[in-house]
């Protein structure tokens, strides 16, 4: 690539684009929880983003797929993108997760706001 530039690169381009918003939803999200008790807190657990779609990229087990992850250890969030799902929550949901699962397609380009070190599984449905 042109100067040197790599994967690292990119996701410092990513991490300074999307900074700024990321911020002002963690404050939104904030204040709707003021009125709920603060959580205790407790060790980090794993997190697990499960990007969940309809129609031939549906999972077809993803109750049983999120009740087992549970089981497992794993915080469990999913990701029901829309054409009008704003960028910054699926890049603050991949960027702060260990793990994502989904079925193969394009929302899976979604990988690329995951961290190094991460895991990304993406499986087939039985049409593909």
């Amino acid at each position: 690539m042109p100067n040197n530039r790599t994967i690292r690169d990119f996701r410092n381009l990513l991490d300074e684009a999307y900074k700024p918003r990321i911020r002002a939803i963690e404050q939104e999200e904030a204040q709707a929880n003021t009125n709920r008790k603060s959580p205790t807190r407790l060790p980090r657990k794993l997190k697990l983003v499960i990007v969940a779609r309809n129609g031939l990229r549906s999972i077809e087990n993803e109750v049983e797929l999120v009740k087992s992850a549970e089981e497992v250890g794993f915080v469990i969030e999913v990701l029901r993108p829309e054409r009008t799902t704003e960028l910054a929550k699926i890049y603050q949901a991949l960027n702060s997760s260990d793990a994502m699962i989904g079925v193969h397609g394009a929302a899976m380009t979604h990988f690329l706001f995951m961290q190094p070190g991460t895991v990304f599984i993406q499986g087939l449905n039985g049409r593909d």
